[in-house]
């Protein structure tokens, strides 16, 4: 299946979301198209719930998105990962750097600020 990329803004958030295989070649130039960081503090999160496979092709997109995205001072979150991919994120490292969420609600919400009475992150427990 090729790679169908679409991107959309939720709440000042990047996301983009994607369906078919990442590969060498045009679909991954596609993909690391709409993953490049556009203005200061950009917030992406990537969707790869329709993603049954990918190659390092892929994942050096993704690193990259996620090196531009932080270089700004954003950040880029996955979700939705399928096996394939995750096996594939794991063993290169990339979800050591990279937060990785079940459900895109989860990680649009990880970039809000925390709620009122919650203990900041950085105060620790």
């Amino acid at each position: 299946m090729e790679l169908e990329v679409s991107t959309t803004m939720v709440d000042g958030i990047k996301v983009v979301r994607c369906r078919g295989r990442i590969k060498l070649g045009a679909e991954s130039e596609a993909f690391e198209r709409e993953l490049a960081a556009t203005g200061d503090r950009i917030q992406i999160v990537v969707n790869l719930e329709g993603v049954s496979n990918t190659d390092s092709s892929g994942v050096g997109a993704i690193a990259r998105g996620l090196s531009s995205a932080r270089k700004t001072g954003g950040d880029l979150k996955l979700c939705c990962l399928s096996s394939q991919p995750r096996a594939l994120l794991f063993l290169t490292q990339i979800l050591s750097f990279a937060e990785d969420f079940d459900t895109e609600a989860e990680a649009i919400a990880a970039f809000r600020p925390q709620e009122k009475g919650g203990t900041p992150e950085w105060q620790g427990s």
